[in-house]
């Protein structure tokens, strides 16, 4: 599980401007890197992987087109994470559904989203 951070985008340009960034991360950045180790997408921020190394190399490979991404792009188009958080486990997941809950996803999630800072 990971955080996009588009605060100061979406205060300064508008909730349009900053899903439309978040959507070219998703199909620039955040889909090939995990696809390319077997990622699982269960929501858009939240990937599920059967082997762990997957799971880290998925994250490196993340972080290298994210900054090659933003190396060509001016301040206010350049896409921020706010951090990433793991965690393995079992699942309750229901197929085709937003169901996945568990304790993977909740300390993923805390890891993340709520205490990470600076990617």
């Amino acid at each position: 599980m990971f955080e996009i951070e588009l605060s100061e985008i979406e205060e300064k340009f508008g909730a349009e401007r900053g899903l439309r960034m978040k959507y070219k991360a998703l199909d620039k950045i955040v889909r090939p890197a995990f696809r390319a180790f077997n990622g699982n997408e269960l929501e858009d921020i939240l990937w599920t992987f059967k082997d762990p190394l997957d799971a880290v190399k998925g994250v490196l490979r993340f972080k290298n087109l994210l900054r090659e991404y933003n190396l060509s792009q001016s301040h206010f188009d350049k896409i921020h994470v706010t951090g990433f958080g793991s965690h393995s486990g079992n699942l309750l997941f229901i197929e085709d559904t937003d169901i996945h809950w568990g304790d993977p996803v909740n300390t993923s999630s805390k890891l993340g989203e709520d205490i990470a800072e600076d990617g």
